[in-house]
Parts: structure tokens; sequence; C-alpha cells
């Protein structure tokens, strides 16, 4: 990629999207995507933990207003079903076992990462040590970093935050199944239209793989009408649960902005100071600008304005 940067480096349009490939190795592979900071910019991150701990306390509720797509699709009942007190409510027919979709989700799709990796105290004092910072004052602000880093990620809200997020990610795939189980079984016109598979990047092979997977490993309750799982093993090794999961993934992604996705990274990373201004504004403006380009797209390209 450094060969590639370089080559275009006379052509300013060329080398921007070098440079924007590079960045998303880095992120898929997990590297720094700048250098090492220095004392002042580890106070800043400090003070960004801080504010983020202050003021996310409405973020977790706040999450459910972005289920819209959901809500055309006619799937919020899937977010009652996978709360145990309130499913029970809930009619079985036509619908898959809410305890035996839990376990497929989590066994053929998985889970998200709850937890960013973050680094140890040691870790933090000592890349202050070894870019200039004297002992003592690589301590205390290391030790600060550290603490407030923990504070924000451990912070009762921040989990709720997390938390609702996941149930709404979960509940959206868990909808995918349940719909596409219950089209195969009682021929209901299912809600992955032409257009959502065009969006998710699914043939007709691929969606008639996806029927016949469905089929093959569900059985449908001739008193109840609810559906269970044959064999949830055979699922999991079954080749075709990939596009299975293409599909749920991007009906998940569709239905909340997912900030761990690669697409809602920004190009370039910005300093401590830069995020200090912009904290919560960077968000908001990547959210608008992410769904009002994938809208148009949608609309244009694949047929789905009313979708939108």
């Amino acid at each position: 990629i450094d060969n590639v940067v370089n080559a275009a480096a006379n052509d300013h349009k060329a080398r921007y999207e070098a440079e924007s490939l590079y960045e998303v190795v880095k992120v898929l592979t997990g590297r720094s995507r700048r250098d090492p900071e220095g004392t002042l910019a580890t106070l800043a991150r400090s003070m960004n933990d801080v504010s983020y701990t202050a003021k996310n306390t409405y973020m977790g509720v706040q999450n459910y207003t972005e289920i819209a797509s959901m809500v055309t699709r006619g799937g919020t009942d899937s977010l009652v079903r996978s709360i145990p007190a309130l499913g029970k409510y809930v009619s079985k027919k036509n619908k898959l076992n809410a305890t035996e979709a839990l376990e497929v989700n989590s066994l053929l799709i998985g889970k998200e990462l709850d937890a960013s990796i973050m680094p140890k105290r040691a870790d933090i004092v000592e890349r202050l040590r070894m870019g200039g910072a004297s002992n003592s004052m690589a301590t205390s602000v290391g030790t600060l970093k550290w603490a407030t880093g923990r504070m924000a990620a451990r912070f009762p809200m921040s989990r709720v935050m997390v938390s609702t997020t996941n149930h709404i990610v979960r509940a959206a795939r868990i909808e995918t199944l349940g719909d596409i189980a219950a089209h195969v079984h009682t021929g209901k016109a299912s809600k992955m239209s032409d257009g959502l598979r065009k969006s998710a990047g699914i043939n007709e092979a691929q969606w008639s793989d996806i029927k016949s997977f469905m089929k093959e490993h569900t059985v449908r309750d001739s008193n109840t009408g609810e559906i269970n799982f044959v064999n949830k093993e055979a699922m999991r090794t079954d080749p075709r649960s990939m596009s299975l999961w293409r599909l749920a993934d991007h009906v998940a992604s569709e239905t909340i902005l997912r900030p761990d996705k690669v697409s809602m990274q920004s190009a370039r990373q910005s300093g401590a100071y830069a995020s200090m201004a912009m904290q919560f504004k960077n968000f908001v403006m990547r959210s608008v600008n992410g769904r009002t380009v994938r809208r148009y797209y949608e609309a244009t390209r694949n047929g789905r304005a009313l979708d939108q």
C-alpha cells in the first residue's frame, strides 16, 4: 500500500483514495492510526472520557428512536420476544421459539463486541515515558488516563448504551430468521424484498439457498404454529449459513447505526484536541452523512424509495 500511496504522489484524488485504503487496513488489522500522543494530548483524551461519562445518560434510551426501518418491516415484536418477562405475552403463531432463536443467533451469527480492548495503566505510563515525559509526569498522567478510561467504559449508563445497541442488533437478526422461516413454512410474503436483498448483495441463487436452508433446519408445530429448530449444530456447519449471516447482518446495520462497522469510521483520525471540540458532533455528522448517502443510493439504485 505504501507503494500505491507513493505512486499517486502527484495525483491528489488518487493519493487521497490510497491513503483512505491504508486507513481501512489499519482499522481491520488493529493498528494505530496516529503516532503515540504526548502528555498534553493524553490529558485531553482523559477530558474526553469524563465528558463522555457525563453526557451519555440519554443515549441508551435514544437508541430505540432509530429503529424506523424495523417498524416499517413490522419486526418490533422481536424486541419484545427477546425479553423473557415480556415475550410470554406475545403471540407464538408463525414465530420462532424465542429461547432457541437466541441460541441460534449466538451460534450462527455471533455476538457484538461488548467491550473494547483497553491498555493497562503500565502500558500508558510506559508510552508516555518513551515519548520523553519524566517518570513522575508519566505516572500521574498515565494513571489519570487509565482511571478515566475505565470509568467511561464501566459507568452504568455506558453499559446501558452498549446493551441497548446489542439488543436492537440481536432483535433485527432474529427478525430476519423468523421472517424467512415463516415465509418458507406458511407462504407468507417475506419482508426481505428484492431491493433489500440487492442492497445486501444476495443474488437469486443465494436467496434460494437461504430459503432451502431454513426449510431444512426448522419445523412448524401444527398445534401452536410456533417454529422450532431441528439441529442447531448442523445449521452451524452448513455453508449456506454464510449467505444468511450476510443478510441478517445487513438488516441489523439498516436498523441501527453501528459505530463498530468500518463504514462508520472517519477517513482521517483526528487528534486529541480536535476530538475534544468535536466529540459528539463527529458521530452526528457521520450518522447524518451516512444515512443520507445510503438512502439516496438505496432509492436510486435499488428501487427502495418507499423504504426510506
